[in-house]
């Protein structure tokens, strides 16, 4: 019992990390965009 909800929980973890990290990426990448359309058109 102990066992199964520790792997789950571990999957969990992992899961939310990979998520958290690729949204990161994905929302810094666009706020760098933004600044550089930015300066552009500036």
């Amino acid at each position: 019992m102990v066992q199964m909800t520790r792997k789950l929980w571990t999957s969990c973890v992992e899961w939310t990390t990979k998520n958290c990290f690729h949204i990161n990426f994905v929302l810094s990448w666009n706020i760098m965009r933004l600044k550089l359309h930015l300066l552009l058109v500036a």
